[in-house]
């Protein structure tokens, strides 16, 4: 029987030692790259986004156009006339009833609007402070009007205030008591009569301002 010394025992075969090669690099190679292959060919590592720079902001800009400009600040309305552009009252002054183109009788009506806007609505009424009668606007709907329209208006953004003017209330509700209707208008000449506008945002409460004024009629009249 041939025995074989301990050196011969554990010398491996060329052949061997090239499979002991491979794994070897193997495992030293699936070791150092900290990844694992599902397969698929993907990577299944997992990134965390560890910069704390990036941080969610709030704007806070205000806006302070159109209706947000409004907000704190009270509404306000101060009467006036004027067709081209607001003219202020003073209490007492003489106000003229204009015979208009088509016929009718009518006050020329323009106020200070402040706190709201630029879309409002006005309504004016005029009574006759001796008697207690109205003789305009007593069953007139309200006129929208917007503060921004060129030739009709007025509008500052930043302060939430403008104007309106060149606009009418007909003097279309003086009783008769059994006369013609010039005379009736005829009657309101040297009258002292308290002219009102109340004006309000499309929804809301109105806001009024009055003044007692002199009527004068208008000589287009033709009062005899």
């Amino acid at each position: 029987m041939t025995g074989y010394s301990a050196e011969q025992s554990i010398t491996p075969s060329p052949d061997g030692l090239m499979r002991w090669s491979l794994l070897v690099l193997v495992a030293v190679a699936t070791a150092c790259s900290g990844k694992s292959d599902d397969g698929t060919g993907g990577d299944t590592a997992t990134a965390t986004d560890t910069d704390t720079t990036d941080t969610d902001t709030t704007d806070t800009d205000t806006d302070t156009t159109g209706a947000d400009a409004c907000q704190g600040v009270a509404p306000s309305v101060a009467i006036g006339t004027g067709v081209f552009s607001y003219e202020p009252f003073t209490a007492g002054q003489p106000v003229e009833i204009v015979y208009g183109s088509q016929g009718g009788w009518h006050l020329d009506t323009a106020a200070l609007v402040e706190g709201m806007g630029p879309i409002v609505q006005f309504k004016g009424v005029a009574t006759v402070v001796s008697t207690g009668d109205i003789i305009a606007g007593e069953n007139d709907a309200p006129v929208a009007i917007d503060l921004t329209t060129p030739g009709l208006g007025t509008w500052d953004d930043t302060t939430c205030s403008g104007s309106f003017y060149g606009q009418y209330t007909f003097v279309d509700d003086v009783d008769l008591n059994g006369d013609t209707l010039i005379k009736a208008i005829c009657s309101l000449d040297e009258q002292d009569i308290e002219f009102r506008i109340e004006v309000s945002p499309l929804e809301g409460d109105p806001t009024t301002d009055s003044v007692v004024l002199f009527a004068r009629v208008d000589p287009e009249t033709g009062c005899p």
